[in-house]
């Protein structure tokens, strides 16, 4: 367990100093290149310590087998770039280490190229990432997660009115993962930075009701007519595989706390929106808020809270913004009091996940090196 905070711990504190010192240099939203000292090291830095790992993430083992099936001149039916890039490396006999630096390299990249203008948000995303437990759904969901992290960089083309970008990445994205394909229908109703919550007391509304909703039905009931819809996805052959693979729904203390977040978040969406009018905020916003609420619809259904992850995952970027806002604007004092209240959650959410884990080892958090 050890090893594995330190690893974890050292990591993340070395990407944020890096962020720090990129902050410093640039005015928020300057615009920069990402070949920068300051943002390829900790890139590199990344891709190697998830490089290097051995059976951290519960899919490990079946993309190290898509590896060694490819080395063996079997076929792997998965998403054609992913294929491409197992054979460029399993064919030519690259030590699967370079392989799985290269996935972790697309993740990460794609982060820091969305926010190369703002390493003053980076920071905090890169502290969410590791405390909020994200990079352990990059270590499972790894081809989705490339999918996700491309998504987050063609906002940027919403944002401008520009479609053909737009619609360039996403179908780089859908040939790492066929659920890309459902981005698609975002543009039309994002291009115009429209606020479609506008109302904070409408959105604890609805909050309020799918919570309650959720709790008090069973998700097993619905289950059957979602499973249809991802059909078309790699979802549809996992539905008859996992039809039942539903866990209870967590009322522990990290979902409370992370609902509580929820809620903190809702409240400050206004002050937010208008301080960060002027960037992509609002339509990262308005997909996070779908995504809460469909998360909460879902979850403990690992079939169905895998299409929404383009959503849900989101509040990554969002809970960052909210960060950055409550340390630039630390009074009043409540200000603050929340700013310490959020971190300390997430440090207690990511220790947490790694007792759990050691104590879980079917949930492969703990870190091994593939020595």
């Amino acid at each position: 367990m050890i090893q594995t905070i330190i690893i974890y711990t050292l990591l993340m504190v070395s990407m944020m100093i890096f962020a720090h010192y990129s902050a410093l240099h640039v005015k928020y939203y300057q615009n920069v290149t990402i070949f920068k000292a300051e943002y390829l090291l900790p890139i590199f830095l990344f891709s190697i310590i998830f490089g290097i790992r051995f059976d951290v993430g519960v899919d490990y083992m079946s993309y190290l087998s898509h590896y060694e099936d490819i080395k063996f001149g079997h076929d792997v039916d998965k998403e054609f770039l992913y294929v491409f890039l197992l054979k460029i490396f399993s064919s030519n006999n690259v030590n699967v280490v370079f392989f799985f630096s290269f996935l972790s390299f697309l993740q990460i990249f794609f982060i820091y190229l969305s926010f190369k203008n703002t390493p003053q948000i980076l920071l905090y995303i890169i502290f969410i990432l590791f405390t909020g437990r994200y990079y352990m759904d990059w270590m499972n969901l790894i081809r989705q997660s490339i999918a996700f992290c491309i998504f987050v960089y063609s906002i940027k083309y919403i944002k401008e009115n520009k479609f053909k970008y737009y619609l360039t990445y996403i179908s780089i994205a859908f040939l790492f993962h066929k659920s890309a394909i459902i981005l698609l229908l975002l543009y039309p109703i994002l291009k115009n930075n429209k606020d479609y919550f506008k109302s904070t007391s409408l959105q604890l509304i609805i909050f309020s009701f799918v919570f309650i909703f959720r709790n008090l039905i069973n998700i097993k009931s619905y289950t059957d007519l979602f499973n249809t819809l991802f059909m078309v996805t790699d979802y549809g052959k996992y539905s008859f595989r996992y039809l039942d693979n539903t866990r209870a729904l967590s009322t522990g203390f990290g979902f409370v706390a992370l609902r509580l977040i929820d809620i903190i978040i809702i409240f400050y969406n206004k002050k937010l929106k208008k301080y960060f009018r002027n960037s992509r905020f609002i339509i990262f916003y308005n997909i996070y808020f779908v995504g809460t609420v469909f998360s909460l619809l879902v979850m403990g259904n690992i079939i169905l809270e895998r299409p929404i992850l383009y959503f849900s995952s989101m509040k990554m970027i969002v809970v960052s913004y909210l960060l950055y806002y409550l340390w630039r604007h630390k009074k009043p004092e409540i200000n603050s009091l929340i700013f310490v209240i959020i971190v300390i959650v997430y440090i207690a959410l990511f220790i947490a996940s790694i007792v759990n884990g050691v104590n879980r080892p079917e949930l492969k958090v703990v870190y091994h090196f593939f020595w």
